[in-house]
């Protein structure tokens, strides 16, 4: 199993002198952005379908947080990834020099940096795109966030995975054990990834579109009593990792080189297909509420 850790991070992200847009991302193609924080609680509809598009889908209403200042610390935290061993008990190591995006989803585009040599990564609230049209890319308060980490300066695929709530300050970040670790280990991964096969990039579901309390409860089932199509997802992200092989169930809009892992899609499918309550869905048409403060 996983030891907890505070993990703060000091890489710096480049920077680009280029206008600036308050938002989940900046591209001339953004869409209109959902509300903060994926907010209300989940309810009977819409549900995940085992293709991995809720129906219907949502249109949260909300006002996200103030556009946080340029060059400022935003989100930070740490990547492990399996290189041997298998689920309950993968042998991981730091995802140093990783390159790690982060993106809300509300439109194809990601901030981007790396983690040091000890896995730690640590985002500024203004980073470099990519792909890299103008202006940078914003991280605002009161949304949540994907956190990816791909090892390709280490000359491999493998990825680790993680979902963070961003605050207004450092302080105020939410992660998915809770409290103030922000270290991503396998079942970080398997929240991470069930989202993202079950939003639509830059479409009417992003990955700030759930309440990132239920997300957090999702960790907590998956710690203690999960099903056997959420073990398999587990089990897959290991041996996935230790392959250094991307996890994508779908090919990421900001990098569309990318390939998807078509394991874990099925992974991802299988559980939307079990009966399983603690699976969380998205928000409700009426917008996002009761989620965490900034």
């Amino acid at each position: 199993m996983r030891i907890h850790n505070i993990a703060i991070g000091s890489v710096v992200t480049a920077l680009l002198a280029v206008a600036v847009v308050a938002g989940c991302g900046g591209s001339g193609t953004s869409t209109a952005l959902p509300g903060p924080g994926g907010g209300g609680h989940p309810s009977p509809t819409p549900t995940a379908s085992p293709t991995g598009n809720p129906s219907p889908s949502p249109s949260p209403t909300g006002t996200p947080g103030p556009s946080p200042s340029p060059g400022t610390q935003a989100v930070q935290g740490s990547m492990q990834i399996a290189v041997g061993g298998s689920w309950p008990n993968p042998v991981e190591t730091p995802a140093k020099h990783a390159e790690v995006d982060i993106t809300c989803g509300c439109s194809p585009v990601a901030g981007t940096g790396f983690t040091d040599s000890t896995g730690n990564y640590d985002m500024l609230s203004l980073s470099t795109p990519v792909p890299t049209p103008n202006p940078q890319y914003t991280i605002v308060p009161g949304r949540n966030y994907m956190v990816i980490g791909t090892q390709t300066q280490t000359g491999d695929k493998g990825q680790e995975w993680n979902m963070i709530f961003a605050g207004n300050s450092p302080l105020t970040n939410q992660f998915l054990p809770g409290g103030t670790d922000s270290q991503a280990d396998t079942i970080t991964a398997a929240v991470a990834l069930w989202v993202y096969g079950n939003s639509s990039v830059g479409g009417p579901v992003a990955f700030d579109d759930w309440n990132f309390f239920t997300l957090q409860a999702f960790y907590q089932h998956l710690l203690t009593s999960p099903t056997s199509q959420e073990t398999q997802l587990m089990s897959d992200i290991v041996t996935e990792q230790i392959a250094k092989v991307s996890m994508y169930p779908f090919k990421p809009p900001w990098r569309p080189n990318r390939i998807k892992n078509q394991t874990i899609q099925t992974d991802v499918a299988n559980i939307n297909a079990s009966t399983d309550p603690s699976v969380p869905t998205p928000c409700p048409t009426s917008g996002c509420t009761n989620t965490p403060t900034p």
